[in-house]
């Protein structure tokens, strides 16, 4: 699990954004989310993109590890040139797994 995989990294003290929705990985970290969407709804993209696609921005700067589950929606977002050039130049794929990958700034 993500959680396990943060605590032996000793990464789970830093700030984690989790891209999917899973807002009980922040429960169990003790974190606040570092957006006001922690759980993000299929239509919410294209409904409000460019305020919540600056808003994702915001929150992924602010973020030391990304938790991007692999599911239909984290993919659709990761495809917003933004978020993808962000991802690109910032972050390094520390772990890869079946249902999830991490990154690290």
């Amino acid at each position: 699990m993500a959680i396990n995989s943060l605590r032996k990294k000793k990464l789970a003290e830093k700030q984690v954004f989790v891209l999917g929705n899973r807002p009980e990985i922040y429960y169990f970290l003790n974190q606040l989310p570092p957006t006001y969407f922690p759980v993000i709804l299929p239509f919410v993209p294209e409904f409000y993109s460019s305020f919540f696609e600056k808003d994702l921005i915001n929150a992924l700067r602010s973020a030391n590890v990304v938790i991007v589950f692999k599911d239909d929606l984290a993919k659709k977002i990761l495809k917003l040139k933004r978020i993808k050039s962000l991802f690109d130049n910032q972050f390094k794929l520390i772990e890869n797994k079946e249902n999830y990958k991490i990154y690290y700034r």
